[in-house]
C-alpha cells in the first residue's frame, strides 16, 4: 500500500482569512465537544455522535471545518487512525475538525442504506449552523464511499470532499464484499 501525504491536498483549501467567532462561540452553537445527532433515540447506544476538534494553530473560528468520516466497512468505526487521529492533523493545519460516528451493523442491530446518508446529513446541518466560509467532507474507505454518496446528493452543503482509499466499486475484482454486504445486505 503507498503512502500518500495529504499535505499537498490540503493545501488547496487553507484559506488565510480573519473570522470573528472564537473557539468558545463554537463550542457554544454545537452545545458541547460531543454532540449526540438524535439525542431522543434509544438506539444511541452504538454512537451517532459528532465529535468537534478546534484549530490548534490560530486558536480562533477557522474558516475551514471537515467532516471526518472514518472507515470501518460499515460494521464498526474506525475512531482513532481514521478519524481523531485525522481530526488532529487537521487541527495543526489551522482547520477544525468534526469526526462523525455514523451508524453501522452489529451483531444485535441492523443499519442499511441510507441510515448512514441520514447521519451525514444530520452532522452537515449541525456543522452550517457555525458559519464557516467552507466545510468539506472526508471519508476513509467505507468512510469515503459514504461521502462520495453524500457529494453526489442534489442538496449536498459541502464546497469540497476528500475520498481517501474510497470503497466506490460494485466491480467484483475490485469492491469490499463485506462493505457493501454490511451497506445493503445479503441480498
Amino acid at each position: 500500500m503507498k503512502n500518500y501525504s495529504l499535505v499537498p491536498i490540503l493545501c488547496l483549501i487553507i484559506f488565510s482569512v480573519n473570522a470573528q467567532t472564537n473557539q468558545q462561540e463554537i463550542m457554544g452553537a454545537i452545545g458541547m465537544t460531543k454532540t449526540w445527532l438524535y439525542p431522543g433515540d434509544p438506539d444511541t447506544a452504538q454512537g451517532f455522535v459528532l465529535t468537534f476538534f478546534a484549530d490548534t494553530v490560530s486558536h480562533k473560528h477557522s474558516p475551514t471545518a471537515i467532516l471526518i468520516c472514518p472507515g470501518g466497512g460499515y460494521s464498526h468505526v474506525a475512531m482513532q487512525h481514521e478519524g481523531t487521529d485525522a481530526a488532529k492533523w487537521l487541527n495543526q493545519q489551522g482547520i477544525d475538525a468534526y469526526v462523525l460516528r455514523y451508524r453501522v451493523n452489529t451483531a444485535t442491530v441492523i443499519h442499511h442504506f441510507p441510515d448512514q446518508l441520514n447521519d451525514v446529513k444530520n452532522a452537515m446541518k449541525l456543522i452550517e449552523k457555525n458559519k464557516y466560509q467552507k466545510v468539506g467532507i472526508m471519508g476513509f474507505s467505507a468512510g469515503g464511499h459514504l461521502a462520495g454518496t453524500y457529494l453526489t446528493e442534489k442538496r449536498q452543503k459541502a464546497d469540497f470532499g476528500i475520498l481517501m482509499y474510497p470503497v466506490i466499486t460494485t466491480d467484483s475484482a475490485y469492491r469490499h464484499k463485506g462493505s457493501f454486504r454490511a451497506l445493503l445486505g445479503k441480498e
